[in-house]
């Protein structure tokens, strides 16, 4: 049975929070809808509007949406980059996994991973999966 879109980018949401956990960042994320469209917001109802289009019209889609939307949010809204790969200290892009590490188009759209562009560019995690900071 397909999923409601809110239902879909809310179970995405799940998934960005977990990272933001992993990764040390104690701020509570939300699916909101304003004027009919859906944005990422903090717990307190804040919300960076210029960010991308949540689209919640596929899992992968979302989660790479809602992912993006987090990073905009948490960039423009407090001046925090996130995440941070742990071996550059470098801020991470959140790309659909096409193909590989090449990142070219023609294999689908596959789960969303965070990269790291520096040294040629290297996968860190699939988006949900980050691992632990080291303190």
């Amino acid at each position: 049975m397909e999923q409601e879109p809110r239902t879909r980018l809310r179970n995405a949401l799940a998934l960005v929070q977990r990272d933001l956990e992993a990764s040390g960042v104690r701020r509570q994320l939300h699916i909101e809808d304003v004027d009919g469209s859906y944005v990422v917001a903090l717990d307190d109802g804040s919300y960076w509007g210029g960010g991308p289009d949540v689209d919640g019209e596929g899992d992968a889609a979302a989660l790479w949406t809602v992912a993006e939307a987090a990073q905009d949010l948490l960039a423009v809204v407090l001046g925090t980059l996130w995440p941070i790969c742990p071996g550059h200290d470098l801020g991470l892009h959140v790309w659909p996994d096409w193909a590989g590490p090449d990142r070219s188009a023609g294999a689908g759209f596959g789960t969303p991973t965070w990269w790291c562009n520096a040294d040629g560019g290297h996968r860190i995690a699939n988006v949900g999966q980050l691992p632990p900071v080291r303190t």
